[in-house]
């Protein structure tokens, strides 16, 4: 788990076998909290936010070692986002607050941890769409 409100940069880690928390080692980098997140087995990204400003950053937690460095950003800045993942890919959609409000879509590619919008910039969800969750099977 990462950031929140206040915003705030602390990653705590739940232990599944213990359902215990700590804290994995670094912390996201910078403060932000209505961020989404998306996993493979090696990594976890968080994706937007606030800080209080719209955020287009991907911060990456390595699983093995607890340390977060930068990773691409999203096309555009945005908070209160949905994500899902593949086993290949993670799906950062929608958010914003207000009259900003994109439906973009975009793809983190998990193996070359590169981002693209598939459905082109601007399209994908209805416009509108804040503040929703996400599945995967």
């Amino acid at each position: 788990f990462g950031g929140g409100i206040p915003y705030i940069d602390t990653v705590e880690r739940l232990d599944f076998s213990s359902e215990t928390f700590s804290l994995p080692g670094d912390d996201l980098l910078e403060n932000r909290g209505y961020a989404a997140g998306v996993s493979n087995s090696n990594f976890g990204y968080f994706g937007g936010g606030r800080s209080p400003s719209y955020q287009s950053t991907i911060d990456r937690l390595d699983f093995s070692n607890g340390t977060m460095t930068p990773g691409n950003n999203l096309s555009q800045a945005r908070s209160n986002l949905a994500a899902t993942q593949s086993s290949s890919d993670g799906y950062f959609a929608a958010g914003g607050e207000g009259a900003t409000r994109p439906c973009t879509i975009d793809r983190l590619d998990f193996s070359s941890e590169t981002t693209s919008t598939p459905f082109g910039a601007g399209n994908g969800l209805p416009a509108g769409n804040t503040g929703s969750a996400a599945v995967s099977n």
